[in-house]
């Protein structure tokens, strides 16, 4: 995220150099239009001076000495270019001006030159030494036609790659703003994944104290339970040794009552039912609490299944957590991606206007030596 801001401030940085570059530019063609106004002068001289060929010389020196005050005040106007800077505003407006009146500006260049062309015509029925005093009047006309074409065509570049970098930046601005939202929804995300960590740290935390306490009635209950059936096991043990004694004496019974007779058997009874003994030593039944099977831990196997479903959501939710983060990770890396496509296009507007730039400059060079010359 700071890597694509420093990215979107350098970007800023490059646009507002080419900015610059473009103003110079319009600056540029703003002393055209002053050349056009004072080639606008010149031609309204040139159609006074029509029919005059006996001021032809004269003509030609204000014409000159016209000329070297045009360059002594763009010899100014270069020195003074910080404060051009400051008139940058009313130039543009004046540049506007001068843009809607192109048609009309042509046509009054096109008159001067036509006129130029009558007024050399003019200079060939005249000594040899009028013509060639008009003649590099015209060639200066014509070159400052051109030159002011040319700063038209530069402007028109600048103009183009200025729109150029003002559509990357606008791309950049869209590309921060969705960053911004990724980069809001995965925090929002890691927060919800820390808070489900810490509600699922806490839910760990109960679910193991109940183990706990289940383990520790567990420890009680076998305890119990083995104390149970070593009760049990005595009291089997006791009741084998009661049938026992049972079964030995209903037999002494039977062989007594066999060897004596029925009648004493039946006075030496003592008031026992020995049939009711029988039947109860001959019965083979168990007991109902002897067959009744030993009931499993039933409360605390619900106690364990309710644990381990609890831990199986907690589980499943925590999975379900670590695949939203995972992408929340892959929508981080395509707007990586996007930025720095979007990085590599700005880069090659920047070179754009950076190239515009140094013809701008190059040209405002040649400009300058022709002006010398």
């Amino acid at each position: 995220r700071a890597r694509a801001d420093a990215e979107a401030a350098e970007l800023s940085v490059r646009a507002a150099s080419a900015k610059e570059r473009a103003d110079r530019l319009e600056a540029q063609l703003a002393e055209a239009q002053n050349w056009r106004t004072q080639n606008r002068a010149l031609h309204a001289e040139l159609e006074r001076a029509k029919g005059r060929a006996d001021g032809l010389a004269r003509a030609q020196a204000q014409l000159r000495q016209h000329a070297e005050a045009l360059q002594a005040a763009l010899a100014t106007r270069e020195a003074g270019g910080e404060r051009q800077a400051d008139d940058l505003r009313a130039a543009e407006n004046q540049l506007l001006d001068a843009l809607a009146s192109r048609g009309q500006l042509q046509e009054q260049l096109e008159s001067a030159l036509g006129n130029a062309g009558r007024l050399a015509g003019m200079t060939r029925r005249q000594p040899p030494v009028s013509s060639a005093k008009w003649n590099p009047v015209a060639s200066w006309l014509l070159s400052k036609r051109e030159e002011l074409e040319r700063l038209r065509g530069e402007l028109a570049d600048a103009r183009s790659q200025l729109a150029e970098s003002a559509e990357a930046q606008a791309r950049l601005d869209t590309v921060s703003k969705a960053l911004d939202e990724k980069d809001a929804q995965l925090a929002d995300a890691q927060a919800r994944l820390l808070s489900n960590e810490n509600s699922g740290a806490d839910a760990l935390a109960g679910l193991q104290r109940v183990l706990e306490s289940t383990e520790r009635q567990n420890r009680g209950l076998r305890a119990e339970l083995e104390t149970a059936r070593r009760d049990r096991l005595d009291a089997l043990g006791r009741l084998a040794q009661l049938r026992g004694a049972l079964k030995s004496a209903i037999d002494r019974h039977r062989l007594f009552s066999t060897e004596e007779g029925a009648g004493a058997a039946s006075a030496d009874d003592g008031g026992i039912d020995w049939a009711a003994l029988e039947r109860l030593v001959g019965r083979h039944r168990p007991m109902c609490w002897q067959s009744r099977p030993p009931q499993p831990l039933a409360s605390v196997n619900a106690c364990l299944d309710e644990l381990q479903s609890q831990i199986s959501g907690l589980s499943a939710n925590m999975t379900e957590h670590a695949l939203a983060v995972r992408s929340r990770g892959q929508l981080w890396r395509e707007a990586e991606e996007q930025a720095e496509r979007l990085k590599e296009a700005c880069g090659k507007a920047d070179d754009a206007l950076q190239s515009g730039g140094d013809d701008a400059a190059e040209s405002q060079q040649t400009t300058a030596d022709k002006e010398n010359q």
